[in-house]
């Protein structure tokens, strides 16, 4: 299943990524839905490192139409839910 990040999970991010809110997190959440799950199914965070989250959702990005602001906040969606 797919993680629902809550403040505590902010709280926690805050200290890599200091601007992190609840909203960008739920916004990069539902981009992957969206974006992603359009043509496939969606991989738990967990599955992949940031490293390989980076190069697949960059090799994606065109075909699915993400632009630079909606793939960094996937991103950060990611590697947020990776810890949970």
């Amino acid at each position: 299943m797919l993680p629902v990040l809550t403040e505590e999970d902010v709280r926690k991010a805050e200290v890599r990524w200091p601007t992190v809110t609840l909203s960008t997190l739920q916004t990069g959440r539902q981009k992957y839905i969206d974006r992603c799950g359009g043509c496939h199914s969606l991989y738990v965070p967990s599955e992949f490192t940031e490293v390989q989250w980076r190069t697949a959702v960059e090799d994606m990005r065109e075909r699915a139409r993400v632009s630079p602001e909606e793939k960094e906040l996937i991103l950060l969606y990611l590697a947020v839910a990776r810890s949970k």
